[in-house]
Order: C-alpha cells, then structure tokens, then sequence
C-alpha cells in the first residue's frame, strides 16, 4: 500500500512500512531515500503517494539465469571464500530437484556446446529423493567438498519447518518462510579450509544448519580460489541447462559477495527481509560479486544498475507481491 500523499508523515510508521529493508537501529531519511533511489537533498516530501514495487521472476519448470561478469569485484584481490543466497518461494506441486545458485570459473556454452574456463565452482542445490539442501565445490571438475543437509532431521527441522521427507520441499510444504511464503537460504564457503564441516556453512532464513551427512573433505590445501566471472541462478554451470534441476518457484533479490560472511550477517540479512540487497550491501560498505533484485525487470551488477538479462527455457513472468 502506498505511502499516504498529504499530511504529517512518520519515518516508521509510514515510510519504512513502505520502503523496508531497516530496522529501527540504522532508520533514517537518508537511508530510506536512498533504497528509494532519491538523491540528495533529501525531504520527507518526496514519500507522499510512494509505492514500493516488490518484483519478482517465476519459473515454471526449466527456469534458469546465467550470467558472465566482465570485471567482477574481489575485495583485495581475495578469491578463497564466496558467500551467496536467495529468497526463493516454491511452487513445484511435488518435490523435484533444484538448483539453487552458482559462482565459478567456467560455464557450459549454449552456443558452441563445450565448457569453458577450468570448472572451477561452487553449487548449492536441493535433493529431492534425500531432501536435503548440498553445497558442493569442484576443482577443475573433482569434488572437493560437499555438505549434505537432511531438511527433516534433528535440529535442522526446528530451522526448516518441511517435516516430511516423503512429500519433500514443495509448495505445498515450504517450511518457515516469510509473511509471502519465501525462505532466505544462503551459505558461505572457505575455499582455504580441506574439511567439508569447516568450509562450507548453511542458513535457512538466518539460521545455521549444523546437521550433515555424506561429507566429502578434499584432502588437498587450498582448494584452488576461483577466479572467473561466471555465476547462475537456478543452474548448475557446469551441466548443458536446463540439466532437470532447474528452478520451480518464484525468486527475488539472489546474491553473492566474494568473502567470508558470518552467522550475524546471514541473520541480519533475513531479519530485513526479502527488500533490496543492494541496499543492505550499499549501507554496509560491502561490494557484493553480483545481486539480483528484479525491480523494475531488472538486475544489479557489482553495484551499477544495467539491463536484466535472462537465458534459459521454461516460462518465465514477473509478479509483485
């Protein structure tokens, strides 16, 4: 509901209703006009009559993003840990396989048909015949690492909410979500670290699942940084797309930072809610590797607004919610 256009107006009361993305904490008008996209000066003026448009992409089956950065940002040059996430609403009718978001060194070429770069790269994805959520890292196509994360099982399930691994994560059982039905899932990855329990961390809606199985440790110091501009969203790079683990869902404000963010920030992050990521990212100082926000048809790139762009089958469509 839009921001009412005449009369006195209350920073909580009527504009971060609106904007969101703050907790009373960081509050102020500069913050608000800024995720708003107002320039400075700033007035309490400008709000009357806004509305926030919350847009999101759905996929039906066989929905996928890739995407090649030219000039990707690296915080000092540092490759050896990415952290990414996305807010994902799941509408398959019936438990399916899902990937959920990539970054490596390499992708498969729609075009030629061949992989490119050394198939270097991180994956997290959801099993739906163990229903469980992976994360796996491969070096120059070997697995290195991998955490599986039994969704049903003790303590992960006071984090998950999807109690039945036989009906699995399906629409009809998405867990804890969001007041709109959407789960923030994200993980942080060490490449520096040779043991699965150690480098790679997962968080449901900001909060860590300490639970896995099938760990697979590298045995091999570092696992090589990654050093390419690829990223994905609802694939895997290194498979021909769709691979039959496409998205099924609705998706908005996906993101990968290139570092090592902690439990508090995947937290923090969740608790904001499913708003603009490159807002949080602007107001912490932080230069993420890629976000896709979706407002407006279109994706953020290392900071600079440009044009979305979208590859993939399936039927896609925007919605607000």
């Amino acid at each position: 509901m839009a921001v009412k256009s005449s009369g006195q107006l209350s920073l909580r009361s009527d504009i971060l209703a609106e904007v969101g993305g703050f907790s009373y904490v960081n509050l102020s008008l500069r913050n608000l006009s800024n995720a708003a996209g107002f320039s400075t000066p700033d007035a309490m003026s400008e709000f009357y009559g806004y509305s926030r448009n919350r847009y999101y992409i759905s996929a039906t089956g066989n929905g996928y993003l890739r995407t090649n950065f030219v000039s990707p940002p690296y915080p000092g040059g540092d490759r050896s840990a990415f952290s990414m996430g996305l807010w994902i609403r799941n509408i398959a009718p019936g438990k399916r396989n899902q990937n959920l978001i990539a970054v490596g060194d390499g992708m498969y070429s729609t075009t030629t048909g061949t992989f490119t770069g050394r198939r270097d790269y991180i994956l997290m994805r959801y099993l739906a015949s163990l229903n469980r959520i992976i994360v796996e890292v491969y070096n120059n196509g070997t697995r290195r690492l991998k955490r599986d994360y039994p969704l049903h099982d003790y303590p992960n399930l006071a984090y998950t909410g999807v109690a039945n691994s036989g009906t699995g994560w399906t629409s009809g059982q998405r867990g804890i979500t969001d007041g709109n039905g959407f789960t923030h899932i994200s993980c942080t990855v060490d490449l520096y670290s040779t043991t699965a329990t150690n480098s790679i961390k997962v968080y449901w809606m900001g909060d860590e699942l300490t639970y896995s199985v099938s760990n697979v440790n590298s045995g091999v110091y570092p696992v090589s940084p990654i050093n390419g501009p690829y990223a994905s969203v609802g694939e895997d790079l290194h498979q021909r797309p769709p691979s039959g683990g496409s998205w099924y869902g609705d998706i908005d404000n996906a993101w990968i930072y290139p570092g090592n963010l902690g439990p508090g920030v995947h937290d923090a992050i969740t608790n904001l809610g499913n708003v603009s990521m490159m807002s949080y990212f602007q107001n912490n100082a932080l230069t993420p590797f890629a976000v896709w926000a979706f407002e407006n048809n279109t994706f953020l790139e290392g900071g600079s607004s440009v044009a979305y762009r979208l590859t993939g089958g399936g039927t896609y469509s925007y919605g607000t919610y």
